[in-house]
């Protein structure tokens, strides 16, 4: 188990939130 790894994974998940809410 990684916290640096889930925290690098964050960011991305964000953006595809954003582009989804977006649309």
């Amino acid at each position: 188990y990684k916290i640096a790894s889930f925290e690098e994974e964050l960011p991305t998940m964000n953006e595809v939130f954003i582009e989804t809410v977006t649309k």
